[in-house]
């Protein structure tokens, strides 16, 4: 039987609360998505989490050793 192997992703937003000054609206926002403000604080959202994803798979050749030993 064929094996495969599959890349799958479960994603969990993550949010925080940040006050920024800026002049208007578009400046801040321009701010919040900036790399000037790290990450420090996010809190995990698990309840707007989405649904498992499948993000590639590829077909295993016959005779390859998919055994757990050769992961690292």
């Amino acid at each position: 039987m064929p094996k495969f192997v599959i890349e799958r992703r479960y994603l969990v937003p993550m949010y925080q609360h940040i006050v920024v000054e800026a002049e208007n609206l578009q400046e801040a926002c321009t701010k919040g998505i900036s790399d000037d403000i790290g990450w420090d604080a996010q809190e995990m959202d698990s309840d707007g989490a989405r649904t498992t994803t499948i993000t590639g798979a590829k077909l295993v050749p016959d005779g390859y050793d998919t055994s757990p030993e050769r992961s690292s």
